[in-house]
């Protein structure tokens, strides 16, 4: 029986840390993920977290013309499993 261990993004992908913003008050880390893999559907995912408690904010992916694919924004409650938006463009 095979185990599913997630997917593998750390080979797939090579994180900086290009800018850090504040939003509503809060300080956010700007992560981008860029694609190393020649045949990848995404070309980049670029991810807020917050800096105090590393929560979600939101996160973009971009198609391999680096055009916007998706926005997905987070919101964080008390339950389990976190709500969330997806808004294609």
């Amino acid at each position: 029986m095979a185990i599913w261990r997630g997917p593998k993004y750390a080979g797939d992908y090579n994180p900086t840390v290009p800018r850090n913003e504040t939003i509503n008050g809060e300080n956010y880390v700007v992560m981008e993920f860029g694609c190393s893999r020649p045949f990848s559907d995404l070309s980049k995912v670029v991810y807020w977290g917050n800096q105090k408690n590393a929560w979600p904010l939101k996160a973009e992916f971009y198609s391999l013309p680096n055009r916007l694919l998706k926005n997905v924004a987070m919101k964080i409650s008390r339950r389990w499993p976190a709500e969330s938006s997806v808004q294609r463009e």
